[in-house]
């Protein structure tokens, strides 16, 4: 940690205090993690792991925790959300260094702290404060862990996976993605790194994996139905029953507008790129293409670079797998 680093740090964890101080409406998704935390404290575990719809528990157990220390419930998810969303900075700029170099960190992790879209979500009692940071930072110590062949951080590489998937299904994206970095990486530490990575990700995954086969009758990604309708387009056992365009859904939703006007496939990447957009508060988009355009500029390094962009790619996954469901 750089003084710099530090600096950028504590401005991404300020910037987002002060956004959590005018809060005036929790978000739905707010709302339930807060229920769920409450269901958590009484004892009703089934109640909380159930409650419609059903979503992933580390947030709402975090929750719980902090407001047993703290007391009061708003206080401690919006506390847990700016902390750990703030401080995903932290690997977000090392994967980025290990890629480039200290000026395109830099300038990656001032993006990250005060984009508005990021700044807006991660300062209410959502998902999205705790997910990035155990993301970001099982991506940059698998790779660290490999560069450094240290089975310390494999380990904590692996940690870090488990607390992912446990904050959204999206998390198990990562075990792919840390295969990918042992194939970037060839060497006999491999041998030592993918059992120190992949045991305590099965350990830690594994009482919520049960609860998994209690309410599906097999283990999986996923208790939520919606996840499972998804899923179940590449296996048979649901069907693609099609966006319902109609008057009515044209009226109230931007994206069946969308599809009405483009058509099925069309109409879904004209809303992802508008969405896109939007969260790059649009000024910003001109700068991500010549990005691409200017890729192996600033001292590109290939293999920490194809782990990097693997992930930025994978997670449109959802988005297109939703897309595919429709």
């Amino acid at each position: 940690m750089t003084r710099r680093l530090w600096a950028l740090a504590g401005a991404s964890v300020l910037v987002r205090a002060a956004g959590s101080l005018t809060l005036a409406v929790v978000a739905p998704d707010g709302a339930r993690n807060l229920r769920m935390a409450r269901l958590m404290l009484d004892g009703d575990w089934t109640g909380a792991l159930t409650l419609y719809p059903v979503t992933h528990p580390l947030c709402p157990v975090l929750i719980a925790g902090g407001q047993a220390l703290a007391g009061g419930p708003l206080l401690a998810a919006c506390a847990i959300s700016v902390l750990l969303g703030g401080l995903a900075v932290v690997p977000l700029y090392h994967l980025a260094r290990s890629v480039w170099n200290e000026r395109v960190a830099t300038i990656a992790a001032i993006l990250y702290a005060f984009l508005p879209a990021a700044v807006e979500l991660q300062c209410d009692a959502m998902l999205e404060g705790p997910f990035p940071f155990f993301f970001l930072a099982g991506m940059a110590l698998a790779a660290s862990a490999m560069d450094r062949r240290s089975w310390e951080r494999a380990v904590l590489a692996g940690v870090c996976a488990a607390c992912a998937w446990l904050t959204r299904p999206e998390g198990a994206y990562l075990l792919p993605l840390f295969l990918l970095a042992l194939l970037l990486r060839p060497s006999r530490f491999a041998l030592v790194a993918l059992p120190a990575i992949f045991i305590p990700a099965l350990v830690i995954a594994t009482p919520y994996q049960g609860f998994i086969r209690e309410q599906t009758g097999r283990y999986g990604l996923s208790a939520s139905p919606f996840s499972a309708g998804i899923l179940g387009l590449f296996t048979g056992e649901s069907k693609a029953s099609g966006y319902q365009v109609d008057e009515k859904t044209r009226a109230e939703f931007e994206e069946y507008e969308d599809i009405h006007r483009y058509g099925r496939f069309g109409g879904p990447a004209v809303t992802l790129v508008k969405n896109v957009s939007k969260v790059l508060f649009h000024v910003l988009v001109p700068f991500v293409l010549i990005g691409f355009w200017k890729l192996r500029t600033q001292g590109f390094r290939g293999p920490p670079g194809i782990y990097l962009l693997a992930a930025a790619g994978g997670y449109f996954l959802p988005v297109i797998l939703a897309f595919a469901a429709g």
